[in-house]
């Protein structure tokens, strides 16, 4: 399996976590979410955080709670 590459993260004002990959918007954390990411990447025992994005990204289909990505953006404008 390849590992993962190419995510950066941001913390807003409002505490909400942006995660990018490659330079696009991959997924917005808030709440609940956004704290356990921030928990996890400054954990001890911090695996590779390029693979925590990268997991945090895949994971929005299993939970959405406090979580927005792109495509549920352009499809909330869309009204699809």
């Amino acid at each position: 399996m390849q590992a993962a590459e190419g995510f950066r993260y941001d913390k807003r004002k409002n505490g909400d976590i942006v995660i990018f990959h490659h330079g696009r918007l991959a997924k917005t954390l808030s709440g609940t979410r956004a704290s356990e990411f921030v928990a996890s990447l400054t954990a001890d025992e911090t695996p590779d955080r390029q693979e925590l994005m990268s997991q945090a990204v895949k994971n929005h289909k299993r939970d959405t709670s406090g979580v927005t990505t792109a495509h549920d953006h352009i499809q909330q404008t869309n009204g699809w």
